[in-house]
């Protein structure tokens, strides 16, 4: 018998989620598009701390983190968020 059970040779992976506009009662998640950039932008420049754990950035300049974003933006795994506030502007991914 296999390490992790017996093989599911019909076996075939689920869809993945579509990209979708979630509101929360606090916050509204938004599938990531270049068009969040500017905001993003404002919310974290000057702010290395917040690219700890993402792999890539900070970034030195406007214009690296949109052209960084517009590249992830339309991947589905992973698949990024704009995470906004109820009533407020962008503020994170």
């Amino acid at each position: 018998m296999p390490l992790f059970g017996e093989p599911l040779p019909d076996w075939t992976p689920p869809a993945p989620p579509q990209p979708t506009r979630l509101a929360g009662a606090s916050v509204d998640l938004e599938p990531l598009a270049p068009a969040h950039a500017p905001a993003l932008w404002q919310a974290i420049q000057g702010r290395p701390e917040l690219w700890a754990y993402m792999g890539a950035g900070p970034f030195g300049s406007e214009a690296a983190f949109a052209g960084w974003l517009a590249q992830i933006a339309p991947g589905v795994d992973p698949q990024f968020w704009a995470i906004r506030p109820r009533g407020g502007d962008w503020v994170g991914m």
